[in-house]
């Protein structure tokens, strides 16, 4: 068929064909003042940040797109749906964290990127309304009008708003790597349950440390 398939971690890792996703990295979801805070302690999704901060500023220095998912609401529930208001309402019922979907108010200080992870110049911020940063959004266009063909995609939560993410980057034709250490979850057992997803889903060797990533374009060739 001609296809060119890019079969080892270096050649999907190529600088030149990554692009960073951070997903929902925002106060209301990790800032111990946010939203979720009141609910339960969020150092399971905090635990990523440092990860992050170093994938990010090795991307840049490799001259790889960085590029910052922001969930979004709206008061009036303008962006809401029966079946998001249904499906968040049912995870309220279970959980008794009643967080979505008041979480990430729209101009908001909850909806803002840590300031941790604050984007620099230029980094580019997608607002998404669902879990998936592909779901709606344009952030396959921005990714295939400069040719990245990976998506590296860190952030929160790792079995909810990253896995859709990844799900859908596969669906649309993108390789997928997901740093192991930059996505946090609320507990350990969500953790080894995404770390199974992530090891089923993604080619051999991309579920991968931060530090084997950021060294490997720290490495590569300008």
């Amino acid at each position: 068929m001609g296809v060119d398939i890019p079969d080892t971690f270096e050649e999907r890792a190529d600088p030149d064909r990554c692009a960073v996703v951070i997903v929902d990295m925002q106060n209301d979801f990790a800032h111990p003042d946010g939203l979720c805070g009141r609910f339960f302690d969020v150092e399971g999704f905090r635990r990523c940040i440092e990860p992050l901060q170093t994938l990010s500023a090795s991307a840049r220095r490799a001259r790889v797109p960085v590029v910052y998912i922001q969930q979004v609401q709206r008061p009036d529930g303008s962006y809401a749906s029966p079946v998001f208001l249904a499906d968040n309402l049912r995870i309220q019922a279970a959980t008794g964290a009643a967080f979505e979907p008041v979480q990430c108010m729209e101009g908001t200080w909850g909806a803002e990127i840590l300031d941790e992870l604050k984007p620099e110049p230029g980094d580019l911020v997608v607002p998404k309304l669902r879990r998936s940063g592909f779901g709606r959004t344009p952030l396959a266009h921005l990714m295939r009008m400069r040719g990245r063909t990976t998506a590296v995609v860190g952030g929160i939560a790792a079995n909810g708003c990253v896995e859709a993410t990844v799900r859908d980057a596969i669906e649309q034709d993108f390789f997928v790597i997901v740093p192991s250490d930059g996505i946090g979850d609320s507990s350990v057992q969500r953790m080894e349950v995404a770390a199974g997803v992530f090891n089923r889903l993604l080619q051999p060797g991309d579920f991968v440390d931060t530090a084997t990533l950021a060294a490997y374009w720290d490495g590569a060739p300008a």
